[in-house]
């Protein structure tokens, strides 16, 4: 998974919008269908999605988040606390899990103008090799390395 909102990810979002802003994110967030992506296909495979076993996942997390706004600055703090949050749940979807945060990478992870796609390369061969031999994938500091990495939960 890539930068994927969690379980109830707009919900959770608008819920600390404040009230001055909500109309306009509302319309926003409202939309089906946003950069090519089906938000609302992927929210209902997420509520019903609550546990993977021990099925092989990489979860990869944007370090930067330059659409989310600035101001005011305890919005933008809770926003990333709410994404950080929602990105560890992902994570804890399977007991074999790797969690790795692409620093430099904005939303857009596996492109090469303002992502990181060696992270997402990386991990689908992690994953690819762990479900093929059937094996746990290894921890995240021996799939990615690097100053541009850091391992998450």
């Amino acid at each position: 998974l890539i930068d994927t909102m969690g379980r109830n990810g707009r919900s959770r979002q608008l819920a600390i919008w404040p009230e001055s802003q909500a109309r306009t994110i509302r319309r926003e967030l409202a939309t089906t269908v946003m950069d090519g992506v089906d938000l609302a296909a992927g929210e209902a495979l997420a509520a019903r999605l609550t546990k993977l076993g021990d099925t092989p996942l990489a979860v990869i997390t944007a370090g930067r988040h330059d659409n989310f706004p600035r101001r005011p600055s305890s919005l933008a703090g809770a926003l990333e606390q709410l994404w950080g949050k929602m990105q560890d749940e992902l994570a804890q979807l399977s007991s074999n899990r790797v969690h790795v945060v692409a620093a430099r990478s904005n939303h857009d992870v596996p492109s090469s103008r303002s992502g990181q796609p060696s992270v997402a390369v990386r991990a689908v061969e992690a994953v690819l090799d762990a479900a093929r031999d059937e094996t746990a994938l290894p921890p995240c500091p021996e799939i990615f390395s690097g100053y541009d990495i850091r391992c998450g939960s």
